[in-house]
């Protein structure tokens, strides 16, 4: 039997997921991150949560998908690349490689002026250099 304490466990841990890695878990992670004994019942609780429209699972060719758990509530369009992006460009304006005394190769800061520019497009950002 599934419990309201394991269904809002789960839904939390789902929640948590998302929030921190951008993507839903497997049945398998929510069975390592929860008190959820199997993989069967996690699948259980998970549509369960579903029924209640606490989430949406997602299907392909009538069987669920890996990490096809999404959450209505939750936009979709931000998501670890944007946090990400967004703190490349943070440390860029205010960054000096002298002041700690790093000599980097032109290789180097090639690549980081990519990671910015791969950043401000990512954001829709006009070049800011």
């Amino acid at each position: 039997m599934t419990s309201k304490k394991q269904r809002l466990d789960v839904f939390e841990f789902v929640k948590l997921f998302i929030a921190t890695r951008g993507y839903p878990p497997t049945t398998q992670e929510i069975v390592e991150g929860t008190d959820v004994a199997s993989k069967s019942h996690a699948n259980k609780i998970l549509y369960s949560l579903e029924e209640a429209g606490y989430l949406e699972l997602v299907q392909v060719e009538r069987r669920r998908t890996s990490r096809g758990i999404r959450l209505p509530d939750v936009p979709y369009t931000r998501h670890a690349a944007v946090d990400l992006a967004e703190m490349i460009l943070s440390f860029e304006s205010g960054f000096s490689y002298s002041r700690y005394n790093w000599e980097l190769s032109d290789d180097a800061v090639a690549y980081l002026n990519e990671m910015c520019d791969a950043a401000r497009k990512l954001l829709g950002r006009k070049d800011e250099r």
